[in-house]
């Protein structure tokens, strides 16, 4: 069965009854003595639904998943602010930077909030988020932001505290091979040149040298790093490259037989 209500007559009661009300496109929306507010819409400050058609609660009453420790540190949602620290293995982490910079003169400022229309990239610098590592004692660094596992030691020095040897460089598909083929440091044997994305993840933008050598001992800055991203282009066979002092991700042509430092990576269970 069918209700039809005749708008004319349903906002004629209103009027009668005393109540405040308006119809708009077949919908009624105003205020009654008994309920309140028929008709609300939520506010991102708050998960409170008021009492009328429905009894009055909270999101987070009915569904206990929107809760603070399920939203992103920083992040608030119906009024409720996260507590999940990043770096649960799935993030990139911050950049480092902590300047903000005058868009006109280029002097620093002070950075605006975030979440203000002007903040810049040094207006956001969430503990949770920025570079850590830990050295697990067996030439290995855990980023303990992304999950992933890298090599103490850029390729060609020794697996040693302080990464003694000269640092080699490789063509790409020498670059390629050398870190599929590790089983050493560590134990594993998943290692493999790191994409362009895994090795952003390791610069700290906020110095001149992006690569923190409290971990990476050693670390030669004298070129820069081969990723194992081929540049999608059927022109050039070219892959993408970083260069950890400038902070740069160029790409090199001529069939990636230019010669490159190397860092592997892995991914552990």
């Amino acid at each position: 069965m069918q209700l039809k209500i005749n708008k004319n007559a349903l906002f004629q009661l209103i009027l009668i009854s005393g109540l405040s009300g308006a119809v708009y496109a077949g919908s009624v929306e105003g205020t009654t003595h008994v309920l309140g507010a028929v008709k609300q819409t939520l506010s991102s400050t708050t998960d409170t639904v008021k009492a009328g058609y429905y009894s009055s609660t909270t999101l987070h009453a009915v569904d206990a998943n929107l809760a603070a420790a399920n939203i992103k540190s920083g992040t608030a949602i119906f009024g409720i602010t996260g507590t999940l620290a990043g770096g649960s293995g799935h993030e990139l982490p911050d950049t480092g930077v902590t300047l903000c910079y005058d868009t006109a003169g280029g002097g620093t400022i002070t950075c605006p909030e975030h979440g203000a229309a002007s903040e810049q990239d040094g207006s956001y610098n969430p503990a949770a988020t920025q570079l850590s590592y830990t050295d697990n004692g067996n030439f290995t660094i855990t980023d303990n932001r992304t999950g992933l596992m890298w090599k103490k030691c850029q390729e060609g020095r020794n697996n040693d505290a302080t990464c003694t040897g000269t640092v080699g460089t490789y063509t790409w598909a020498a670059a390629l091979a050398r870190c599929s083929g590790l089983t050493a440091p560590g134990g594993y044997t998943d290692w493999r040149l790191p994409n362009i994305k895994e090795l952003i993840s390791l610069l700290n933008y906020n110095t001149a040298y992006m690569i923190n050598t409290a971990y990476f001992t050693n670390y030669d800055y004298n070129g820069v790093l081969w990723s194992s991203s081929a540049l999608n282009d059927s022109e050039y066979n070219s892959a993408w490259r970083v260069n950890p002092v400038w902070g740069q991700t160029t790409y090199i042509e001529i069939n990636m037989i230019n010669t490159n430092i190397v860092l592997c990576v892995c991914t552990p269970p």
